[in-house]
């Protein structure tokens, strides 16, 4: 069934039939399924590209220049988990992080720490052309959403090995075609999303700098409202239909 099919269907059973405990809404973002009314998660693969010397002269390097991009491969429900991919075939969502400011990097042991400020945008394409090795494939689609760190978030680097993570970085909404989608309240604040990424190992061999890993996005959606009229529409036809049979 197609992803249009599956969410006509999903529309019109929740509209004519009793809802369920865990029944789940899901929105069409321009192609992209999004779970509503609960926590949701994405997931992904994550690149990072350190900037020149980030390893072997770290106080001096500018980790401005840090590339972090990736697509998006899961969306799901938080809790629980659903074994629901929302990202079809032929729609890439795609995202980059960009930093804007860092504090001066502290080094313990072989752990460097930097404060930064940032940006992440998402970006929603039709032509499915994201390489690792040309991080513009990561940028070149319609923006989706974009959001600011909502505060200085810190980011390591283990200069042993180059791995770089950030976790839980809190972000607010600031715009993007789908922004007026997501509560901006969910997770206190205004955060509207947590971003998370943790690199494993070098993805080119070639390469010194461009390093692999793993993406955790967490967000709350909320229904649009159509569709939470289409809920009282059914909550009004099933009680008209209760109604007439105790006539």
């Amino acid at each position: 069934m197609s992803l249009k099919a599956y969410l006509t269907a999903a529309v019109a059973s929740i509209a004519f039939t009793p809802l369920a405990a865990n029944a789940m809404v899901v929105l069409d973002l321009g192609g992209v399924g999004v779970p509503s009314g609960q926590e949701g998660q994405a997931t992904g693969q994550v690149y990072v590209d350190l900037p020149a010397g980030a390893i072997s002269d770290p106080f001096n390097a500018d980790f401005s220049q840090t590339g972090v991009f990736g697509i998006v491969d899961t969306i799901r429900p938080f809790n629980p988990l659903g074994a629901f991919t929302f990202v079809s075939g032929a729609t890439e969502l795609t995202y980059s992080l960009d930093i804007t400011s860092f504090t001066a990097p502290v080094v313990n042991g072989n752990l460097l720490t930097t404060e930064i400020e940032a940006t992440v945008t998402y970006y929603v394409d039709t032509t499915t052309s994201f390489s690792e090795l040309n991080p513009s494939t990561g940028t070149d689609g319609d923006i989706w959403l974009t959001a600011t760190l909502a505060g200085v978030e810190t980011i390591e680097l283990n200069l042993t090995n180059g791995q770089i993570s950030a976790t839980d970085l809190e972000f607010d909404v600031t715009g993007g075609l789908f922004a007026e989608n997501f509560d901006q309240n969910f997770f206190g604040g205004n955060d509207f999303v947590t971003f998370s990424f943790q690199t494993f190992g070098q993805s080119d061999p070639g390469s010194v700098s461009l390093f692999n890993g793993a993406t955790n996005t967490r967000f709350f959606a909320i229904p649009e409202p159509s569709t939470v009229g289409l809920l009282g529409l059914g909550l009004v036809g099933l009680g008209m239909v209760s109604r007439r049979r105790k006539s």
